[in-house]
């Protein structure tokens, strides 16, 4: 990147901080969609784990209030608690890989930006040309000057008679 300003530290500073626009810039227009799958699915995940551990409460508490008994009625409905939880659990742990997954894409999405070279001080300005401009003028000049005496004189005196 090519900066030109009034001052090098002003420009050195300048392609610094465009730099490290343009990285987080192109890491984030990279990896948006990746980033909003995550989120999402961290959502499911923490949706899932609150329903796990709400089955596995509810199990737990029909066992220990039905402790002791032979009902065929309570073993079916303990039967049911513990598949509903077996069943929550499945999903917990598919959302939880899923998570994983989706934290590795992140990973391997994220392009690696490195500076090849660190903004640095010119030694010598690069505008304004001094010696260019110093040829202009002398170019100029001499055209001026030789233009005056060619038709200097001729329009002078022609001005004169008016």
């Amino acid at each position: 990147m090519k900066v030109n300003m009034q001052s090098a530290q002003i420009s050195a500073f300048l392609a610094d901080t465009l730099s490290s626009y343009m990285q987080h810039y192109i890491i984030n227009f990279r990896t948006e969609k990746a980033r909003r799958d995550l989120a999402f699915t961290q959502e499911l995940y923490e949706e899932v784990k609150q329903k796990y551990y709400e089955a596995q409460l509810s199990y737990a508490e029909h066992i220990d209030r039905n402790k002791g008994t032979v009902m065929a009625s309570t073993k079916a409905v303990q039967e049911r608690l513990q598949n509903e939880m077996n069943l929550t659990y499945s999903v917990y742990n598919q959302m939880a890989q899923q998570l994983q997954v989706a934290l590795i894409k992140v990973q391997d999405i994220t392009p690696v930006c490195r500076i090849i070279q660190p903004a640095v001080l010119p030694l010598v300005p690069s505008a304004p040309r001094k010696v260019m401009i110093l040829f202009v003028i002398v170019f100029f000049t001499f055209v001026v000057i030789c233009g005056w005496i060619v038709l200097g004189n001729d329009t002078l005196s022609h001005l004169k008679r008016m």
